[in-house]
């Protein structure tokens, strides 16, 4: 997504409230050295008491001990992953050895790597406090599990080393949705923003894959704003193209329509048109209704054609923006 710049603050006429943490820095200091001392106390608590030896751990050992003496993963043995973490730690039995600990070492590595990360994304999209309670429950409750008469579900000896060797790039993502209140953006006069255009989202799962892509435009995901999407809008820079993407019913439109009139940016839809379907939901006579209001609405003129496509035909098709798949593209407007 773009990148935004917020300048301010405005004058403000009531005195600020006192601060939670008086001393920010200070207390997060704290925070991180309770987290690594509790990380220490669990892998103290659980030491060597990690992995099942005969039904998950063990077998990756053997298959990686294997890899390390020169055997080929898929055709020498049946492999279920795929192979980037099993030639990694293969590559570790053939430098450093054969052996749990071996393996415990560099998983351990990952794991602080992971807890690093995931602290900062915390942070970032929640603040300090909300990053110390995900952490801490990350670590005491997910990280060195001892659920039954084995580990098994932990970090040291993961259950499948792919997993645990995936979350490090998805928690490195530097596309990370933030969420704004409004007194994060009441205290500013304008936000500036390198992206081209600025795209709301009504649904969640489309604003998620969206935000994978990276593609520098500025993306909100809102249904019906409220008044901190309003204000946000209302702050950003006049030049901006201003772009919506909902689901295709008339709820989908109406929304679009209380963007346009609430926000006074002049929103234009983006990939939303009746899609026939075999068994497209009838509209019902609220849906009706809803739709010969969006055809009298002045906001709404460049709609008609679509409303009108969409009250003869009766139903109200594909609407979803999931029906749509994943995008077709990384750049705008990523769908053909």
């Amino acid at each position: 997504m773009g990148r935004i710049m917020a300048t301010g603050p405005e004058p403000i006429d009531r005195p600020e409230p006192p601060a939670l943490f008086p001393r920010p820095g200070l207390c997060e200091a704290a925070g991180l050295a309770v987290l690594a001392l509790l990380a220490a106390w669990f892998l103290h608590a659980s030491w060597r008491k990690w992995p099942d030896p005969v039904v998950d751990a063990g077998p990756q050992w053997y298959d990686i001990w294997r890899v390390s003496l020169g055997a080929a993963p898929y055709h020498d043995f049946l492999w279920n992953y795929g192979p980037l973490s099993l030639l990694f730690n293969g590559l570790l039995f053939k430098c450093f050895g054969p052996g749990m600990m071996v393996l415990v070492a560099a998983n351990l590595t990952v794991y602080g790597a992971i807890v690093l990360l995931a602290y900062l994304a915390f942070r970032a999209a929640w603040g300090r406090l909300a990053a110390f309670a995900a952490l801490a429950v990350f670590i005491s409750v997910f990280s060195f599990s001892i659920l039954n008469s084995v580990g098994n579900y932990n970090f040291a000896t993961p259950y499948t080393h792919e997993a645990t060797h995936g979350l490090v790039p998805s928690c490195n993502s530097r596309c990370r949705p933030v969420r704004l209140s409004d007194t994060d953006i009441n205290r500013v006069s304008r936000i500036e923003t390198s992206a081209l255009r600025c795209l709301t989202v009504e649904n969640e799962t489309s604003f998620h894959e969206l935000a994978k892509l990276e593609s520098g435009e500025l993306l909100v995901c809102t249904s019906y704003p409220g008044s901190a999407t309003l204000a946000f809008l209302k702050k950003l820079p006049t030049t901006l193209q201003f772009w919506h993407f909902g689901d295709s019913d008339p709820e989908g439109f109406d929304i679009l329509r209380d963007l346009r009139e609430r926000s006074d940016r002049p929103f234009r839809a983006l990939h939303m048109q009746w899609r026939s379907a075999g068994f497209g939901e009838h509209l019902t006579p609220c849906e009706r209704r809803l739709l010969q209001a969006l055809m009298e609405s002045v906001t709404m003129q460049t709609e008609q054609d679509c409303l009108r496509q969409i009250l003869n035909e009766g139903n109200k098709g594909s609407y979803e923006q999931e029906s749509l798949g994943t995008p077709k593209s990384q750049k705008w407007p990523f769908y053909d």
